[in-house]
């Protein structure tokens, strides 16, 4: 009984670590894999290093793409697994949004 006992403990610690750690990683993982599957042309991006741009092309192949920044519109080139997250509204939305504003103010 005790032998059963003492092979049941690691069994059951191993359980609880999977549903713990792994299990919550994978489903992270599954998720932001989904998002950059996702991801399209003038969408609003934040990549892991804190900057806010607008996807301008998107390379499949080389896994990369081109975002663009600040007022100067200057372009850079990113692999897609540097970012961090997507807004929920595209730039065409944003910029219109902020036009009807503008307008309503006037």
């Amino acid at each position: 009984m005790t032998s059963l006992v003492n092979f049941l403990v690691p069994i059951a610690f191993l359980v609880i670590l999977y549903v713990i750690m792994i299990l919550p990683e994978s489903k992270r993982r599954k998720k932001y894999q989904a998002m950059l599957d996702n991801l399209k042309v003038n969408d609003k991006v934040v990549t892991r290093g804190g900057l806010v741009a607008k996807v301008i092309s998107i390379n499949s192949d080389k896994n990369e793409v081109v975002l663009e920044c600040g007022p100067d519109r200057v372009r850079m080139t990113f692999l897609r697994t540097a970012i961090g997250s997507v807004t929920t509204e595209s730039v065409e939305k944003v910029d219109s949004s902020k036009e009807t504003k503008t307008e309503e103010n006037k």
